[in-house]
């Protein structure tokens, strides 16, 4: 239940109310996160890892004592409320929460459903479009409106950044879906996600569809059977002639990847320059290295755009390492194959580039179901990553085997 409830609520709770963006619906949706939070720490058998909890204590001493140290004097205290959900977070053992076939099955619809609400505001469909807006418009009034101008299908994330992440998330999770059943609808909804990341027009998306096919060219190129094997080499070998010999693929390319560096309305220049939105940021984190703001703001800061420096600006380099090592160590400690905590934390690391995404209340609500997923797929097949076909098959073969015999 709860962690039907994690997936169902994170995917589409709702953000608005006729196109208002409302706090309350927030507070309810992060008091609902509390208790599944409590009722997943119920089912633990162990005590969490004392490094874990350090990190977890340190999280919130560090930005209640920046917050009273902080020269700035306007207070946000709902910005505490997603570091204290990180917290717990780290503090939750679901090594032993079972993925029943009812969560499968509901994951499936999930996507399907996903899918086929994307292809309405690809369309569009006006319908739609107004549905999403009246319920789902974050971050501020204008955001959402303008996705949807541009044709970008961002479904219930708001920007299409964060919608690049989610899409490739949903793609990871089917595509090891179908190397764990051999599902055709799996891997067909899987590489819908990863093309429909297309649509998006966004950096990030770029980057993540990249991933993703190579992460399928090295599936299907150590697979066992010659024949599959040859036709992998053979796509990886034309898009490379492609890329190389063709002036068009060679612009499209371009086109793709200047963004990254040289606009200044999106990508890390719009980020990271001096007239990028976190330049105020980075002043204020050279100029006071050792006072950081805590939950405290200003209209001068912004505070989404990166998680690196939304963590020094709010809690220094003690809040930093708190979050990302106790991220990892959560993952380690959790998911049962190390090659399935070292993707996850890269793909969701690699995105703080560009978000504060590990305090983004969809993330809190998916991630503890993301893992109870990768730890059915690796329980059941007994493989690693590129399981039953994978890059080590008499290795994987032999674990099956004792993981039987056990």
């Amino acid at each position: 239940l709860c962690l039907a409830l994690s997936l169902l609520l994170g995917l589409f709770f709702p953000t608005a109310i006729a196109a208002e963006i409302s706090k309350e619906l927030g507070y309810v949706a992060s008091s609902i996160l509390l208790a599944i939070y409590l009722a997943l720490g119920l089912t633990a058998n162990s005590i969490s890892q004392p490094s874990l909890l350090i990190c977890s204590l340190t999280i919130n001493a560090t930005l209640l004592l920046a917050t009273l140290l902080s020269p700035l004097s306007a207070l946000a205290p709902g910005a505490f409320t997603f570091y204290f959900l990180l917290s717990g977070l780290f503090l939750l053992d679901v090594r032993s929460v079972r993925f029943t076939p009812f969560l499968e099955h509901l994951f499936t619809v999930s996507s399907i459903t996903l899918l086929v609400l994307a292809s309405a505001l690809v369309l569009p469909s006006e319908t739609v479009i107004k549905f999403f807006i009246d319920n789902y418009s974050a971050f501020y009034p204008e955001l959402l409106p303008a996705m949807f101008r541009l044709g970008k299908p961002v479904l219930v994330f708001g920007s299409h950044s964060l919608a690049g992440f989610f899409y490739f998330l949903f793609f990871l999770l089917n595509f090891l879906q179908y190397t764990h059943r051999k599902s055709f609808l799996s891997l067909l909804l899987a590489v819908c996600f990863l093309f429909g990341s297309l649509a998006l027009q966004s950096v990030t998306a770029y980057v993540y569809v990249i991933g993703g096919l190579v992460h399928i060219l090295i599936h299907f190129g150590v697979h066992r059977i010659v024949a599959v094997r040859m036709c992998a080499l053979a796509v990886a070998l034309g898009i490379v002639c492609v890329l190389v010999f063709s002036g068009d693929a060679q612009h499209l390319v371009w086109s793709a990847i200047s963004p990254l560096f040289m606009s200044n309305v999106n990508g890390l220049a719009a980020r990271y320059t001096s007239f990028g939105t976190l330049a105020p940021n980075i002043d204020y984190i050279l100029a006071h290295p050792f006072t950081p703001i805590g939950v405290r703001y200003s209209e001068e800061l912004w505070f989404v755009d990166s998680g690196f420096v939304e963590h020094l600006l709010r809690g220094s380099v003690a809040l930093l390492l708190a979050v990302y090592v106790g991220f990892f160590l959560f993952l380690k400690k959790n998911l049962r194959l190390t090659s399935h905590s070292l993707l996850l934390f890269a793909v969701y690391f690699a995105f703080e580039v560009g978000f504060s995404n590990l305090t983004y209340l969809r993330t809190l609500y998916l991630t503890p179901f993301v893992i109870v997923f990768l730890n059915a797929v690796s329980r059941d097949t007994g493989a690693d990553l590129y399981c039953a076909d994978g890059l080590f098959p008499e290795a994987d073969l032999e674990q099956r085997h004792n993981s039987t015999a056990t």
